[in-house]
């Protein structure tokens, strides 16, 4: 028997709107119904997910707006991270690079 193996990708994704532990398991749920992710961590305003294929981060994506949120993939964790992933105010690696908050993103 010979067993497949998959790269898994762990990427993050800023979710909005959610204010309670009810939205928090209403994200839950939804995140559970998706083939082939793993949820690593989901706190309010964020889940951290494992995943190997496009189309599964795709369909995390969509669950999410479809369960009444918005969602996101967060650009840093897309792109390995960087300096500003710790800038709470910047919201993509664009809005990080123009941050002027953070000492290391050139400004």
């Amino acid at each position: 028997m010979t067993s497949i193996q998959n790269h898994q990708s762990t990427v993050s994704i800023r979710i909005g709107g959610m204010n309670c532990d009810h939205c928090l398991r209403a994200v839950k749920a939804a995140l559970a119904s998706v083939p082939g992710l793993n949820v690593e961590s989901i706190s309010i305003g964020n889940a951290t997910v494992e995943w190997a294929d496009q189309p599964v981060i795709d369909r995390a994506i969509e669950v999410i707006r479809d369960a009444g949120f918005d969602a996101a993939v967060d650009r840093t964790s897309a792109l390995g991270g960087s300096c500003c992933a710790e800038d709470a105010n910047a919201s993509d690696a664009a809005g990080c690079a123009a941050a002027d908050s953070s000492p290391c993103c050139g400004a």
